[in-house]
């Protein structure tokens, strides 16, 4: 991504390089068939991409209606386009236990102090490509051994 479209873009030189597994390359190039925008995204108004409130009134209107199950059980709130950006980081973290230095760069934080990134010279692309593997296997098992089948009660 260049600077020019990412939030701290004032802190940044270069573009964001963000690695994409297999799995996701393929699902753009088969959303390439069928693309009339050249955008991955495209949003309503032609020529622009997905808006960044396009999840967020998604997320809404999923929760209008009368069964408002799109809530935190815990706390009661509503589920929010930045609480799949915390449900991965925790992942991550506690899961599968990634340093926090690979962690904050998937996620496009700036690490460390201003004189840690003065001598930092990597972004960690071949542990955040590692990292990126391992989310999609935990998103999209190849085998599902971890789901059980449950066998209906009889009324």
């Amino acid at each position: 991504m260049p600077p020019a479209n990412l939030k701290d873009r004032k802190h940044r030189k270069e573009g964001f390089r963000v690695p994409l597994v297999a799995r996701a390359v393929e699902i753009v190039r088969h959303m390439r068939e069928g693309r009339f925008s050249r955008f991955v995204f495209p949003g309503q108004a032609r020529g622009k991409p997905l808006s960044n409130m396009a999840l967020l009134t998604l997320l809404e209107r999923m929760n209008s209606g009368a069964d408002k199950k799109w809530m935190d059980p815990a706390s009661g709130r509503r589920v929010t386009a930045h609480g799949f950006r915390a449900t991965f980081r925790t992942w991550a973290e506690e899961v599968a236990t990634f340093p926090h230095a690979v962690i904050e760069q998937a996620m496009g934080h700036q690490v460390g102090t201003q004189v840690e990134r003065a001598y930092r010279r990597t972004d960690v692309l071949d542990k955040r490509r590692q990292l990126m593997r391992t989310w999609a296997q935990y998103c999209e098992p190849e085998s599902a051994t971890n789901v059980l089948q449950l066998a209906r009660a009889n009324s």
